[in-house]
Order: C-alpha cells, then sequence, then structure tokens
C-alpha cells in the first residue's frame, strides 16, 4: 500500500505556528523534512507504524530532490537568506510553482490562508556591487517583506525592530547601530498614525 503522510503526528503543526522560520528550517519544512531529526516530518504505512529501510530512504531522497529545487530558485536572484514568517516562505514557494505536500492539510487545520494566487514574490533585489546601493534602503525593504508577511498581534513598528533585531544584519562591517535601525523602522513602517497596540 502506497505510503501516506500524517502530518497530524508531526511537529508541523508547531512550526506552522512559530513567528520566524529560520532560513534553512524553512527550506526543509517546505520540502517535507523535519529539521531536528532531518527525517520526513511522519511517514506512515497502513498500519501506522513508522516506514523503514527503503522506503525512508526514498523519502529523504524525495526530500533532497526538493530541497535542491528550492535553493535553485533562491539563488536565482540576489535575495538574502535570512529568517522570515512563515507564510512569506510559503507564499514564496507558491510563486515557483512549488506546493508543498502539507499544504491542504494545514489549510483544512486553519494553521494557513492561502492566498488567492500564488503572485508574492520577494521585490527585486538592489545590487550590491553598484556604488549607488543603499544598504538602508535595501535592508528596509526586507524588513518590511517580513513584518508585512507576520500576521501575528502587534504594531508594525514594532514587528519591523524586533526582526532588525533578530536578525543582526551589518553593513561594511559593522552591526546596525540604534539610530540606523530606527530610520529603517521609519522607512519601513506603513502605519504612520502612531498609538499604542490595541489589547482586544
Amino acid at each position: 500500500m502506497k505510503p501516506k503522510q500524517d502530518w497530524g503526528n508531526s511537529n508541523l503543526a508547531d512550526y506552522l505556528l512559530y513567528d520566524e522560520w529560520e532560513f534553512d528550517n524553512a527550506f526543509r519544512l517546505l520540502a517535507g523534512s523535519d529539521y531536528k531529526n532531518n527525517n520526513p516530518l511522519y511517514v506512515i504505512d497502513n498500519v501506522s507504524k513508522p516506514i523503514k529501510d527503503l522506503s525512508s530512504k526514498t523519502q529523504r531522497y524525495l526530500v533532497e530532490k526538493k530541497l535542491a529545487r528550492l535553493e535553485d530558485f533562491w539563488n536565482s536572484g540576489n535575495k538574502r537568506r535570512i529568517p522570515y514568517p512563515p507564510s512569506f516562505f510559503i507564499e514564496w514557494a507558491l510563486s515557483k510553482r512549488f506546493r508543498p505536500d502539507w499544504l491542504d492539510w494545514a489549510i483544512e487545520k486553519g494553521l494557513y490562508t492561502e492566498k488567492q494566487a500564488a503572485t508574492i514574490d520577494i521585490a527585486l533585489p538592489f545590487d550590491v556591487k553598484s556604488e549607488f546601493y543603499p544598504p538602508e534602503l535595501d535592508i528596509a525593504l526586507q524588513a518590511w517583506q517580513a513584518a508585512s508577511a507576520n500576521k501575528g498581534k502587534g504594531k508594525p513598528k514594532a514587528k519591523i525592530r524586533a526582526w532588525l533585531d533578530s536578525c543582526k544584519l551589518k553593513i561594511n562591517g559593522k552591526e546596525l547601530s540604534t539610530h540606523a535601525k530606527k530610520r529603517i523602522a521609519i522607512v519601513a513602517n506603513w502605519d504612520k498614525s502612531g498609538g499604542a497596540t490595541r489589547t482586544e
């Protein structure tokens, strides 16, 4: 009998609730692998026991093929390998016509809301080798993308600052100063109304 995935008995539900996925972890999850043990998320046979030997080797081989494909897509542009919310990675993969095997299950369980059309892509990168390259504007664009894809609670500016603090980005070899983060957060913040976060 053909193996089936039992996503409900994996760690996937928890991973989909994370605020952000580390870059390498995101690719493994998109490919159907649990990055904590480097195995398929959860593959069972018709008697609900873990598949071993040849079947698990086959699953790992398929995961590696998917990982290579995702890497090719990502490396085709000049994009940074930094954390983003799960929805960002999912929508990017969909824009490349790569649909995770577990996506229908995630939608059914309310762990992801599918967009009307999978057209999202990472904005065109700046040419980092250009003499006109604006590093703070580049980082502001990345911060806006990450924060706007994060559907959790909180004001946009706070999400942007949290993302900047978590990424430890550098300009000319130096970590961003507090003043640089303030400037970037102002540029990337789409909510100019101000005020405290609503708690209702």
